[in-house]
């Protein structure tokens, strides 16, 4: 090339294919780096911003590979053909400084740093995720449905059932209860429809415990038809694992159901065959009834009992064997406070008879249910135990964990304390529903926890200000908790009280130890001439009891004859009996009634409990006759097939065998006996256990003092018992220099029996040195 020759244009050396080489090869990485940026920003789930910074920087990197190329490449002079005569001085140019800057190093150190950091911070936000808690790897939370278009709005949260269900139905996922899922997703994200972004979705379902969640949506594509998407996450990560999609008519929602299950598990599962998945055995294959009761769940969860009630009722009509529509219309009944006690009853025993093939929470929940309200089986706080553990955020599991220690856990040793413990955090779960409130509220006033009443009181009154429950916590409330002056007003109010409000008054604030005057007011006016026979006797009936727990005796007794009367029978003998065993009868006219009444029975049949008396009082042939009695009454049952009181009569036998034996002076003899006998009386016949745990305490007081503590501490349900209980606790306290529980079970004895009949006061003197002796060693009230 002549000296005067000038270097190609710059259109020219573009044109060049070693700079076309370049670019190609750049714009190929460039691609390989997007769809790894997609697959990290989309497995996951990092910021919006994540993928577009990417894009941006690569775009950046375009015209700077491009300058480099060319300045580094594409601006050198093209090769002489020959050597110049003599040197020429090369011209200074304008693209030294440039060529200088754009170099390959640079260009290459300068994208590696960039996507060096740009990774770093997408690692750093994935390794930042702390979801708070243990997360378990099994535990799927299903989140509510977005609903686009149609009328499937009811799929919004039945689909968190019906997948939680097929998921539960794997054996190999357990979901987390619907309930929970529900009731966190509206107080942290709210009722939106629109579908939640995945780390709103992951915070909800990290409360709960699960390390996976399931986002999806549900969209009309034509009339009756619809299509479903789901995506499963991990939940530390957001990471998404698996989607899946199905199509069909909307009538056969439970068959897509369980396609979307399984192509989701298919995604995820390690080894071996995919777990087989059919929603219709779990829940019904009558589309209407699954309708019916999905709207019965949400009625529900709303505290629209009545409309629940109709919705579920609906579901069991149109599918009897439909076992958690039957479990849900028995829960329903049983929360309207005994009024359908009979139909309670009834869809317990249907749900229960049809639990085959149901996941092993729903299985246990309904057998659980059967077994604590007809039941009394004592195993089934055991049952709900282990299900509270495996399920910490079960709203049912806490609460029938409540239900079981409200109506049995006296029987195992419990006090109320572990009955408000269990509600408490079932309302902690779910603070919408009222009625879990009941037995929390009953359990603060029966043992005078007035400031926890109080405010518990106020919850509730929150939920529910309508119902004729809240009117007589209202009116209970200020009579025990109030000022002088609303307490005034309310008891004005009884005088023209209705009986079901008088019913709801006794149920919802319940006696506790120094409440007797409340008692009296209520129930007087309960007892009323004005209300029905029958009504007036329960109420007289039930503060007799309440002078019997205070130790006045003679007042019981007058008012248990005064009801007696009005219903024209006589049934103090049981009562009369067990007092007489317990040491608190000692008036000879009382004396002479308990036996008056006992010569008018036909033992052992119809009074078999004469056995303890006849045992304390060493006329051993007699008690004798009521344990053959109940044996060859247990044999005749197996063989009818009635083996539940088979059982129960067996125990009974095996018991009074105890005071036999106790009374003979054999004390492990009898022990043996008691101990076996109480494994099979049913634990809601708790007032003839009572009877005979009292004596087991009795026997084991040197030999296990731990098992006698608990039974005395434990005995609430019998008014002849409790207050000595109480006694005999702190007795024991005191021997092993406890002195603490000393101190606070003499004062409960003292609560109860401050003004007991004078044949009991030199105990209620023997507890008040004691109080005093203790209190003067420093222990601390």
């Amino acid at each position: 090339m002549s000296p005067d020759q000038t270097p190609s244009s710059l259109l020219e050396r573009a044109k060049s294919a070693r700079l076309v080489r370049i670019v190609v090869v750049y714009l190929a990485v460039s691609w390989g780096v997007i769809q790894a940026l997609d697959i990290l920003s989309q497995q996951f789930t990092l910021p919006d911003w994540f993928f577009p910074v990417g894009i941006g920087l690569l775009l950046i990197g375009l015209p700077i590979i491009i300058a480099t190329a060319l300045l580094q490449n594409g601006l050198r002079q093209p090769a002489q053909d020959a050597m110049p005569a003599a040197p020429v001085q090369k011209p200074r140019t304008s693209w030294s400084q440039p060529r200088s800057l754009f170099t390959w190093k640079r260009a290459i150190f300068g994208g590696v740093l960039a996507f060096a950091a740009l990774s770093t911070m997408g690692l750093a936000l994935i390794l930042s995720r702390d979801p708070g808690g243990e997360l378990q790897d099994d535990v799927v939370a299903v989140m509510p449905f977005q609903i686009v278009g149609g009328e499937t709005e009811l799929w919004r949260e039945g689909l968190v059932d019906l997948v939680s269900t097929a998921l539960d139905g794997t054996g190999a996922y357990h979901a987390t209860d619907p309930r929970a899922v529900l009731i966190r997703w509206n107080k942290e994200i709210g009722g939106t429809e629109e579908l939640a972004a995945p780390d709103e979705a992951a915070a909800v379902a990290a409360e709960l415990g699960a390390g996976n969640m399931i986002l999806g949506s549900v969209i009309t594509t034509a009339p009756g038809e619809v299509r479903v998407h789901a995506e499963l996450f991990n939940v530390r990560w957001l990471r998404k694992d698996a989607s899946a999609t199905v199509e069909g008519p909307e009538s056969e929602m439970t068959s897509l159901v369980d396609q979307l299950t399984v192509d989701l598990l298919k995604s995820i599962w390690q080894e071996g065959e995919v777990p087989e998945v059919r929603v219709s055995t779990v829940t019904t294959a009558s589309i209407p009834a699954l309708r019916a009761y999905l709207e019965g769940e949400q009625a529900f969860r709303q505290s629209r009992f009545t409309e629940a009630q109709q919705s579920f009722a609906r579901a069991v009509e149109l599918d009897t064997t439909f076992a958690i529509a039957a479990h849900r219309l028995s829960f329903a009944y049983g929360w309207a406070l005994g009024a359908f006690e009979e139909e309670h009853i009834r869809n317990a025993e249907l749900a229960a008879r049809h639990t085959a093939g149901l996941p092993a929470r729903d299985s246990l929940l309904i057998t659980g249910h059967k077994l604590v309200d007809i039941d009394g089986d004592l195993h089934t706080i055991e049952l709900y135990e282990n299900l509270t553990r495996r399920y910490p955020d079960d709203y049912e599991a806490w609460y029938g964990f409540g239900e079981a220690l409200y109506h049995l856990g006296d029987q195992v040793g419990y006090g109320r304390d572990r009955v408000i413990e269990a509600m408490a955090r079932a309302y902690a779960i779910d603070s919408t529903i009222a009625p879990s409130l009941f037995h929390l509220i009953q359990g603060t006033f029966y043992r005078d926890e007035l400031a926890e009443a109080r405010e518990w009181t106020a919850r509730y009154l929150a939920i529910d200000s309508t119902s004729p429950y809240s009117y007589g916590l209202r009116l209970g409330s200020a009579l025990r908790l109030g000022p002088p002056e609303d307490s005034a007003v309310a008891a004005q109010a009884l005088d023209s009280l209705s009986l079901t409000l008088f019913s709801q008054i006794r149920f919802a604030v319940p006696a506790g130890r120094s409440s007797l005057p409340y008692s009296e007011t209520v129930l007087l006016a309960a007892g009323d001439p004005r209300m029905p026979a029958p009504a007036r006797a329960s109420a007289l009936e039930d503060l007799g009891h309440q002078y019997l727990r205070h130790g006045q005796i003679a007042d019981w007794l007058a008012l248990d004859r005064e009801a007696d009367r009005i219903q024209g029978r006589e049934n103090e003998l049981f009562t009369l009996t067990m007092t007489r065993l317990a040491g608190l009868l000692n008036d000879p006219a009382a004396i002479a009634l308990q036996e008056q009444l006992t010569g008018r029975e036909d033992y052992p049949e119809t009074a078999d409990y004469l056995a303890s008396l006849y045992a304390q009082q060493r006329r051993f042939s007699d008690a004798q006759l009521a344990v053959d009695w109940l044996e060859g009454a247990a044999d005749s049952l197996d063989e009818a097939g009635v083996t539940a009181r088979a059982r129960a009569y067996r125990g009974m036998a095996l018991a009074y065998q105890g005071h036999i034996a106790a009374a003979q002076e054999d004390g492990t003899a009898a022990i043996d006996y008691l101990r076996r006998g109480l494994t099979l009386i049913p634990g809601n016949w708790n007032v003839l256990r009572n009877a005979h745990r009292y004596l087991l305490a009795n026997l084991v007081e040197d030999s296990d003092q731990l098992e006698a503590l608990r039974i005395y501490g434990s005995l609430y349900q019998s008014a002849w018992l409790e207050a000595l209980g109480y006694l005999r606790r702190a007795q024991l306290h005191e021997r092993r220099d406890e002195l603490d529980d000393a101190l606070r079970y003499y004062g409960w004895f003292l609560e109860l029996w401050e003004n007991a009949d004078e044949h009991l006061q030199p105990q209620v003197e023997s507890a008040r040195r004691a109080v005093d002796r203790l209190s003067g060693e420093g222990v601390a009230d």
